[in-house]
């Protein structure tokens, strides 16, 4: 079977989308090696401009990239997007679809919320749509940037045989905000980067990770015990109640914080609120850590705090379970679905429950709760259950 992708995330985007795309994409290579994976993107990646692990698909086989021709846009709405966001280059759009009906391609994956629009009809049709928080949360959206959203999302349903949603979660709300579409509808979970899985938990990574988190910093130096928050930095993430909640037990507990993630528009104003606080030597932002500091840090952490106020899906928490660490996160619609009874749930308004939450999961007898759960979100997350799901997708999209 040929399978074409839409790569331009799996290349270039560091932060969830990124990290789906090259996921999904792994665990077919690893499990289904036998089909062709077309990869349209519009310049051949490399070290200097990919994501450093991107490039690890240029050495498969079955893999082939594809670099697509940018075509004339075909109507006045794409000058107008183009003239009020980042809507460009045209070929995600319009120019993709054709070529990848010329290579003769069976199944094409959208990956990222949107279709290609020329897409042939021979062409079985798939999209990925992960959450739909712009019309749940509005406020954390600039107008434009919703409207883009919204007509991208619309049209994927128009286009695409079947979707695919990474969550029950997000079906509901895809049901609820575009009750029109009765196409058909299967949820999917995503999996995690193999290097989680890939460490030996016996060799007790914390103190390497909390030398390499030590060093450059001012951080509390008495104890190598940290909670972890993987996110970026954007108010969605609610980094600014985490950091409260942290000031009402620093007395209480010799853990420091750790923030790890991509860059935002909130990063200032974190830093603001610590120095405020006094809590420049317990916590410590980290900005863009490349993956392997990433993964030490996660895998060395004592305990995960996921305060977020909405997702599609929660990458960090299911990577924070294969790590083996105690969880303390929101009592959201999407982590109860995926995490079940095994973490200590708050009200992500709630500073007061989140603070006591942090201090529950330090407690051994919460530790040990939590391990003789946590295999229910290890099974939701095994990366062959999710390729052979994605395969019966392929075979029947409609």
């Amino acid at each position: 079977m040929k399978i074409g992708f839409d790569a331009k995330r799996l290349f270039y985007n560091n932060s969830g989308l990124g990290n789906y795309s090259r996921a999904i994409i792994g665990s077919l290579i690893r499990f289904f090696p036998e089909n062709e994976y077309f990869l349209y993107v519009a310049d051949m990646p490399t070290i200097d401009n990919a994501h450093p692990e991107s490039l690890s698909f240029l050495d498969f086989s079955c893999v082939t990239i594809r670099l697509s021709t940018p075509a004339k846009p075909p109507t006045s709405i794409f000058l107008f997007l183009k003239a009020v966001a980042k809507f460009q280059p045209w070929w995600r759009t319009w120019g993709m679809g054709l070529m990848a009906g010329k290579d003769g391609v069976d199944v094409f994956h959208g990956l990222s919320n949107e279709m290609p629009l020329d897409l042939p009809p021979g062409v079985r049709s798939i999209c990925t749509i992960h959450d739909v928080i712009f019309k749940e949360l509005p406020g954390y959206y600039p107008f434009i940037d919703r409207i883009i959203y919204d007509w991208k999302t619309q049209k994927a349903l128009k286009n695409s045989g079947m979707i695919l949603l990474t969550s029950v979660q997000t079906k509901l709300a895809l049901d609820k905000y575009y009750p029109n579409f009765l196409g058909k509808k299967s949820v999917v979970y995503q999996p995690i980067h193999p290097d989680f899985y890939a460490v030996q938990h016996t060799t007790s990574p914390k103190k390497s990770a909390f030398l390499s988190v030590e060093a450059g910093s001012n951080l509390k130096s008495g104890s190598t015990n940290y909670f972890v928050y993987q996110s970026s930095f954007t108010e969605r993430k609610n980094h600014l109640a985490l950091v409260e909640a942290f000031s009402l037990i620093q007395k209480q507990i010799d853990w420091n914080l750790i923030l790890v993630g991509i860059d935002g528009p909130m990063r200032l104003q974190i830093e603001q609120q610590i120095a405020a606080l006094h809590l420049e030597k317990r916590i410590r932002i980290m900005v863009d850590a490349h993956h392997s500091l990433l993964l030490t840090i996660v895998m060395g952490a004592s305990g995960f705090v996921y305060p977020s106020m909405s997702e599609g899906f929660g990458i960090p928490l299911a990577e924070a379970a294969v790590a083996g660490l105690p969880m303390a996160v929101s009592r959201i619609p999407i982590f109860i679905e995926i995490a079940e009874d095994t973490p200590v749930y708050f009200h992500p308004n709630n500073i007061e429950e989140m603070a006591a939450a942090m201090m529950q999961i330090s407690l051994p007898e919460e530790q040990v709760r939590q391990r003789q759960k946590v295999g229910a979100i290890l099974d939701k997350i095994d990366s062959k259950t999710i390729a052979n799901n994605l395969m019966q997708a392929y075979l029947n999209p409609s």
